[in-house]
């Protein structure tokens, strides 16, 4: 649930790490890296892992579906053999990490009042300083008695209440990445992959996304993920049970604008509303890929 919540967070970070395959594993790191960031610097080494953080409006929504096993098959370039090779690299997608923003309401806490016995004299036994906080929802308890005044008790009591709480949500969130990092690259093994690229075919296949990309393979390895980034919007919709094709009202309502340079404002927010509305592909929201959305 906390990945859930932070994942309409703008920022995601991308974790690349070659799995099966030796040296080779370690290229197919290099090339996804580039490839993710558009890159065209000529490095020719080999990657033990890389991290990187991507910024932008639902990149999160909308590079998720790169998380898993990817497998490569080629000649290699670390050997002089001509043999087809096989090698894997597992992706990593997560949003970028949130300070953790406590809500503490009043009503879960219960605070108790006792007698001190530590230091203070006869004035602290005597009087009620001492300030037990429990919180409720996680049966976490705070306590301090080391001052004579019942008010700075509490806000001591308090503040290492926070802290306990801020720790144990910390560990979850930990616990909650690592078990969703597992997930997603399971093993690494070739087996495991949801996408092949076939250098030798020039093709690539997508199992998740049940798409086959003929003579594509070199545009995506230099960095072009529209279309792939759109089938994946697709899928996420189809799982959602929303049917793109099948949608004609969105069509209709297009074909009332006669040029997009044309359009009044009211116009132009009109139409990227119907993104919004109808939950369509992210790049609908932002109006400086309108004009590209209607000429499509």
């Amino acid at each position: 649930q906390i990945i859930e919540e932070e994942g309409n967070s703008q920022n995601i970070l991308m974790e690349i790490r070659p799995g099966a395959g030796g040296d080779e594993a370690g290229l197919f790191v290099n090339d996804l890296y580039f490839e993710m960031v558009e890159s065209r610097v000529g490095y020719e080494g080999s990657f033990s892992n890389v991290a990187f953080l991507i910024k932008g409006e639902g990149v999160f929504n909308y590079l998720k579906n790169e998380a898993g096993v990817h497998r490569v098959q080629r000649i290699p370039r670390t050997g002089k053999n001509d043999k087809l090779h096989t090698s894997t690299a597992t992706v990593v997608v997560l949003p970028e990490p949130q300070d953790i923003i406590l809500n503490i309401r009043p009503q879960d806490l219960k605070v108790e009042t006792y007698n001190s016995g530590g230091p203070g004299g006869q004035h602290a036994n005597k009087t009620a300083s001492a300030v037990r906080i429990t919180h409720l929802p996680t049966k976490i308890v705070a306590t301090s008695q080391d001052g004579r005044d019942q008010r700075v008790n509490r806000e001591r009591a308090l503040f290492v209440l926070k802290t306990r709480l801020s720790e144990k949500l910390q560990t979850e969130k930990e616990k909650e990445v690592g078990d969703l990092r597992s997930t997603m690259i399971g093993t690494a093994e070739r087996s495991e992959n949801f996408r092949t690229y076939n250098f030798p075919d020039n093709r690539i296949t997508d199992k998740r996304l049940k798409i086959k990309l003929n003579n594509k393979l070199d545009f995506v390895m230099e960095g072009d993920l529209e279309e792939i980034c759109q089938k994946s919007i697709d899928y996420e919709a189809r799982k959602d049970g929303i049917d793109w094709k099948q949608e004609k009202n969105i069509t209709s309502r297009w074909k009332k604008f006669v040029k997009y340079s044309y359009m009044t404002n009211l116009e132009k927010n009109e139409l990227a509303e119907i993104g919004v509305q109808f939950g369509g592909p992210v790049r609908w929201r932002n109006p400086q890929m309108l004009p590209y959305i209607y000429k499509k």
